[in-house]
């Protein structure tokens, strides 16, 4: 019987991350694994990354075979990313037949493409989901109700056309929505996250393993001091998730907190998402008090270096939780509802600049709370996910043979 084989499919590198473990414990099971690295796409340096790891006999990697797109898929308006998925989704095809699984750390465009053509020759397909995910979104009345109107809209109008465009052959050109592309099964990395996809009416069977990636945070937290007054703003990437109405708050968030921690004796730094552009953040570079952080800087140092992190929605307030340090998760100016992201259940939350102000001169003067990582949010079988996520996944390719 043919060894087990599985294509990883990896758009940046916490995607990664997640996939190196599992195949190197697909490896030692004696199957295959292949690592598919799409900077030609996205331009987020997982083939950097990837010339630097040792790989056991078994892993393989490559550069998918595409041409260079300038600026990036993610910096581009919706009818170029249109176009680009026009003209090199027929250059996929084929990528994925050799192999028993498929396995994307996201179902977007180009994801779809290679998901339909492994769909359609019956074999398995998975999502390792990076991160929590908001709920299945409310209609409410009162203030933030624009908000959530368009939310469930958007939510409600991308689902529906993304079965229609798949019931046509269509759906790698229809706009994506996290985890609704048809799938076998989903890994998430907490029990939130698994009730939460429950409550979206996915079809996929939902697996709680934790992801790989974290797996290092069950260790003992960061015997590193940090920096005394230095705060980590962690963006998220809003306009990539055509949620420009956040984005909006979060560009005029980090303006007044530009001007206010500095102010209260805080060095700020922003810590830019992968996928953002650093142009847009010109405005703060060179201000007194101020450091814009590319992604290219290993964020672990990052987070050691800071006293704080805020952010509004980023898995790196959960590595930061890991690492030992507190995070506030700041809103000024967010709709109400946007609070049930996980971590603003569980963490102190800011909805205004001088609130945070405040509770960081708490944790100067020793009144802040210790943080903790809550167990629904990330599940306690993470340092073993790659180990379990290969499992299933022998299991599941066994079970189609």
């Amino acid at each position: 019987m043919a060894k087990p084989s599985v294509l990883f499919v990896c758009a940046n590198r916490g995607q990664l991350g997640n996939a190196l473990p599992v195949a190197r414990a697909l490896a030692a099971r004696g199957g295959r694994a292949h690592l598919l690295a799409m900077d030609a796409i996205h331009a987020q340096g997982v083939g950097d990354a990837l010339e630097h790891e040792a790989l056991p006999a078994g892993v393989t990697w490559s550069q998918a075979r595409l041409p260079l797109l300038d600026p990036p898929f993610a910096r581009r308006s919706f009818l170029s990313r249109l176009h680009s998925v026009m003209r090199l989704a027929p250059v996929l095809a084929g990528l994925s037949r050799e192999y028993h699984a498929i396995v994307v750390g996201m179902d977007g465009a180009f994801e779809r493409v290679l998901l339909r053509e492994a769909r359609g020759d019956g074999r398995f397909t998975a999502l390792i989901l990076d991160g929590p995910i908001l709920g299945a979104p409310r209609l409410r009345t009162g203030p933030g109700a624009a908000w959530s109107a368009r939310r469930w809209l958007r939510f409600h109008g991308r689902r529906a056309l993304l079965k229609l465009t798949g019931a046509l052959g269509l759906e790698p050109y229809a706009p994506g929505l996290l985890a609704h592309t048809p799938l076998d099964r989903i890994y998430t990395m907490g029990a939130f996250t698994t009730h939460t996809l429950a409550g979206h009416g996915l079809h996929a069977a939902l697996e709680t393993t934790g992801i790989p990636r974290l797996a290092e945070l069950a260790g003992e937290p960061l015997d590193l001091e940090p920096e005394p007054n230095r705060v980590l703003y962690a963006t998220a990437a809003f306009r990539w998730h055509d949620e420009p109405w956040l984005d909006r708050r979060q560009q005029h968030n980090l303006e007044a907190l530009a001007e206010a921690l500095p102010r209260a004796g805080w060095e700020l730094h922003v810590r830019l998402h992968p996928r953002e552009d650093p142009e847009r953040f010109r405005a703060l570079v060179g201000r007194p008090g101020v450091l814009v952080s590319p992604a290219s800087r290993p964020l672990i140092d990052e987070i050691a270096a800071a006293r704080a992190v805020v952010t509004s929605v980023s898995t790196t307030a959960i590595e930061a939780l890991g690492l030992g340090r507190p995070v506030f998760i700041h809103l000024d100016g967010f709709p109400a509802d946007h609070s049930e992201y996980v971590l603003g259940a569980c963490l102190p939350v800011t909805r205004s600049t001088a609130a945070l102000v405040s509770e960081l001169a708490k944790l100067r003067n020793g009144h802040a709370p210790e943080p903790a990582l809550p167990e629904d949010v990330w599940s306690p079988d993470t340092p073993h996910s790659g180990e379990r996520i290969a499992a299933s996944l022998c299991e599941a390719i066994a079970a189609r043979r």
